[in-house]
């Protein structure tokens, strides 16, 4: 019965992978795509279908929230800080290009992760999860998830950076609220891939375990 259940548990995860990955790959496909158009003529209606979305701090003096802002309860206080949602386009190839080659990046190597975890999927359903491929696959999972996360920080970095040198607000250097650059950190996903990494390392002593067992017997 619990080999019976993995099995289906196992099946019912490959389905839903799949749907990931060819949903992945529809994404990646389409903006390929559109890059592609907008890399040739950069001043196309299409270029409304790519903008970078943003906040930023707004300096109180140039924004009287006072008369937008009351409180009505006597032991409440109100701390508030302006903030302006930023929809950014640009028609600069270098920017196009920058753009297309940091999303397509981290795609792919979402779709690497998909793809890997599918395989391991297909052998714990043939009841063989402890295989030396099984090892090589986690280790690409790992480190796929961390390098999707330094990617992500290196084209927010450059887009930060590039959005800067064009933006300002009130006439002051545009800054996104601190909360906002802490929350976009992705440590969860850095931890993930260090927690597959370990994994794998497991994976790794059980297959040379079992690989012992097996010349013995």
């Amino acid at each position: 019965m619990a080999g019976q259940s993995r099995t289906r548990l196992a099946s019912a995860l490959k389905l839903a992978l799949d749907v990931a990955f060819v949903t992945g790959a529809v994404v990646a496909l389409l903006n390929a795509l559109l890059f592609l158009v907008l890399l040739i003529t950069p001043d196309s209606p299409l270029s409304r279908l790519l903008s970078i979305t943003t906040l930023y701090e707004v300096p109180a003096e140039a924004a009287r929230w006072t008369d937008v802002l009351e409180r009505h309860d006597a032991r409440a206080s109100l701390d508030a800080t302006p903030l302006a949602w930023v929809a950014f386009r640009s028609t600069s190839r270098w920017f196009l290009l920058g753009t297309v080659t940091g999303s397509l990046a981290y795609l792919g190597l979402c779709l690497a992760v998909v793809l890997n975890l599918r395989r391991v999927l297909e052998s714990v359903e043939a009841d063989a999860p402890f295989r030396r491929d099984n090892v090589r696959r986690l280790r690409v999972i790992g480190w796929a998830l961390i390098a999707a996360v330094l990617v992500h920080h290196v084209l927010e970095f450059g887009l930060v950076i590039y959005m800067r040198s064009v933006i300002t607000v009130a006439g002051a250097p545009a800054f996104p609220p601190l909360s906002l650059v802490i929350e976009d950190l992705h440590l969860e996903t850095l931890g993930v891939g260090l927690v597959v990494l370990a994994l794998a390392g497991i994976f790794r002593v059980g297959t040379a375990m079992q690989e012992e067992q097996s010349l013995t017997v």
